[in-house]
């Protein structure tokens, strides 16, 4: 069933009205996924998020305007992975709120 689900949010991402078969190149990305989900999990027991703080500058002024806070992950093997890679995994598996905290 898994691998059906993948084939069929491949299909979507292509383009309207495609198929997808199940392919190793998805097999790869699933066990990507679950690892990477592993190890998040693990990153949220350790405390292993830095936050970053960057100030939001006016753009008419030039005056600070509000800072935003920016998580990272400083993965002990991989470096530093972007929160454009382990953001939507979070948000999937529902580990923001603990990656929040």
């Amino acid at each position: 069933l898994v691998h059906a689900d993948l084939a069929l949010y491949n299909a979507k991402k292509a383009a309207t009205g495609s198929f997808s078969f199940f392919s190793d190149e998805l097999r790869r990305e699933l066990e990507h996924r679950k690892q990477l989900e592993r190890d998040l999990r693990e990153a949220i027991a350790e405390r292993s998020f830095s936050v970053y703080f960057q100030p939001q500058v006016s753009l008419v002024d030039g005056r600070v305007a509000g800072v935003e806070a920016l998580v990272r992950w400083p993965h002990r093997e991989r470096g530093m992975i972007s929160p454009g890679e382990f953001l939507p995994v979070a948000e999937k598996t529902g580990l923001m709120a603990q990656i929040g905290r």
